[in-house]
């Protein structure tokens, strides 16, 4: 993901566990896109992150991104996850992203704001202050950006 994170170095950090996979088209074989999950120490073991998760450029508004989501909830409901979580931004080129997550579920519980001010809603209390700074560092905030943790309950309350 050169184009989106061009400054962005590889970390061994608190992130652990990630599992990916590549959709691909069943008829060409064509990759069209990626998804998976990954942990955080100290977090609970009931919650995972979404991924990196991408749709080829062209294929997008197509249902791959559903089906793809589908996939990891699905697969994540076999290891008796409760809860999956995603972080976005307003980034120019992730802004269709807020849509999308909607759409599908997600909620936002917790939003840093352009100042690396944390706000939080009563749904996030299940989620540490280490861990809302683990994925998205206060002290580092992007000149102008808006950060989100999205959640989706994968059972009933």
């Amino acid at each position: 993901f050169p184009k989106l994170y061009p400054n962005a170095t590889h970390s061994e950090g608190p992130e652990y566990n990630k599992n990916y996979w590549v959709a691909k088209n069943e008829n060409t074989g064509e990759e069209v896109g990626i998804t998976g999950f990954s942990e955080f120490s100290g977090d609970s073991p009931k919650h995972a992150w979404l991924g990196w998760f991408a749709v080829k450029p062209g294929l997008q508004g197509g249902r791959i991104g559903v089906k793809m989501l589908d996939h990891t909830i699905g697969e994540l409901k076999k290891l008796g996850k409760t809860d999956l979580y995603v972080q976005t931004s307003d980034r120019l080129n992730m802004r269709g992203n807020a849509k999308f997550y909607e759409r599908n579920g997600f909620s936002v519980v917790v939003t840093m704001d352009t100042n690396g001010t944390i706000h939080r809603i009563p749904e996030s209390d299940n989620l540490s202050l280490e861990i809302i700074r683990a994925v998205i560092n206060p002290d580092d905030p992007a000149n102008g950006i808006t950060n989100f943790i999205r959640r989706r309950r994968l059972t009933k309350e």
